[in-house]
């Protein structure tokens, strides 16, 4: 009975969210704007800028020509904070620049904050087209069917290039960037899986996608996944009746994992091996001994100046010190000075003190907590794409620890692909009343 309902408040919702009639070349352009966010290959010749930017200010000049429908006063409350994180982070440069002595804003400064405000409006655009326009589940098949040819990419070139370690000359991405772009979007691969059409080619294609990230040797990135995965097989499996399925298909893919470390070839269990042993000794690992370092080195820079932080991309200017434990005195001082923050929490913490980093951390809590109520409320009336983009989020913020990765595109679309699973879920409570 229950099922019937939901099929039914389903059948409303679409036909509410079809109220709003995009311009025709709105959604391709959206999925233009997706695809080469996952698999950034192409930059504008002569500017050196990502493919995105101009795709969506495309998107943008569309819906202002068309005029299309608005239904903005439903998302104030979005609005107002994205437009919240965009001031603190002005306000951070600011204000030092009239109350720090020694400090005079770049142009470097005025770039960052422009690209802030593109990214904030990017995450509010992505939140109001997905929601609005029911364009949330398409999103995920999307960047699915993207994550896939970009494991493709990683495996051919480990495959014809023995591409394979950090030292390497990648064909394509780096070593990081794979990882981070494997940890942000592999968890909607997740979704296809568990959909109960073709399991069997799904589990196929996800366990070769999983070992292009193992073989990538990022272990952010095994984290980052491993976690993902934890968490989407058990909140579908909470959601669902048929609690064993979901269970079933995760003990069959860290099986197929396990497998192919025996079928590998011995120099590429040897690296991964190597890999691994840190866990062992972290302490005697010179890269997470130094991240380890330079945590601390951003809690002193904060610590100098809590409200308003040391400023865009000036990390790395101040000299700060440190207590170096005796295991890691092969890491020198002037290593940790000159190194970035290999953390994006520790990143905006320092550079923008509390004033830049409240308002971030409060839409992280928003996600977070809203985010997990409405993804599960979601899955269990049948729309299981929605533990796909949380599960993301997820992924995306635990590798956020270990990698400097919010100054880009893609966190921000992941932002606002959560707020649309929380404003759609609140869509469907509206319509149940009704």
């Amino acid at each position: 009975m229950s099922a019937k309902i939901d099929a039914t408040v389903r059948a409303g919702l679409e036909k509410r969210l079809n109220l709003i009639q995009y311009p025709p070349l709105s959604y391709p352009l959206f999925a233009l704007f997706i695809m080469n966010m996952v698999i950034p290959l192409l930059d504008v010749p002569a500017l050196g800028i990502s493919l995105t930017a101009p795709l969506f200010l495309m998107i943008v000049g569309d819906l202002l020509i068309h005029r299309i429908e608005s239904r903005l006063g439903e998302y104030k409350r979005w609005i107002a904070l994205f437009t919240m994180i965009f001031l603190g982070l002005t306000l951070s440069l600011v204000l030092k620049q009239f109350f720090a002595n020694e400090f005079a804003i770049r142009g470097q400064d005025l770039l960052e904050i422009l690209r802030y405000a593109y990214w904030n409006l990017v995450g509010f655009l992505t939140l109001y087209l997905a929601a609005s326009g029911g364009f949330n589940k398409k999103v995920v098949q999307i960047i699915a069917i993207s994550v896939i040819a970009l494991a493709m990419i990683r495996l051919g070139d480990a495959l014809f290039r023995g591409t394979i370690g950090s030292g390497v000359d990648y064909l394509v991405f780096t070593q990081n960037t794979y990882g981070l772009l494997f940890s942000s979007f592999v968890p909607f691969l997740f979704v296809p899986v568990v959909s109960g059409r073709r399991t069997i080619l799904w589990l196929w294609i996800t366990f070769l996608v999983l070992l292009a990230v193992l073989i990538n040797g990022s272990r952010a990135s095994w984290l980052s996944v491993s976690v993902s995965m934890l968490v989407f097989f058990s909140l579908y499996a909470s959601s669902r009746s048929k609690k064993a399925k979901p269970l079933v298909i995760l003990l069959i893919l860290c099986v197929l994992l396990a497998g192919a470390l025996v079928i590998l070839p011995d120099t590429v269990v040897s690296y991964l091996d190597a890999r691994l042993n840190f866990i062992q000794d972290v302490q005697k690992d010179e890269s997470s001994a130094l991240r380890i370092l330079l945590v601390q080195k951003g809690l002193r820079l904060f610590q100098r100046n809590p409200l308003l932080g040391v400023g865009f991309g000036r990390f790395t200017e101040y000299e700060v010190a440190i207590d170096i434990p005796r295991e890691m005195q092969y890491i020198t001082a002037s290593t940790v000075d000159s190194t970035s923050e290999h953390n994006s929490y520790i990143q905006i913490l320092a550079e923008t003190g509390l004033m830049g980093t409240a308002p971030y951390l409060f839409l992280l809590l928003i996600l977070f907590l809203a985010g997990f109520n409405s993804a599960l409320e979601l899955s269990r009336r049948g729309e299981i794409w929605a533990l796909g983009i949380f599960v993301a989020l997820i992924g995306m913020s635990v590798h956020f620890w270990f990698i400097t990765g919010l100054r880009n595109t893609h966190p921000w679309v992941i932002y606002g692909l959560t707020a649309s699973i929380i404003q759609t879920a609140k869509q469907y409570r509206q319509m149940s009343k009704e």
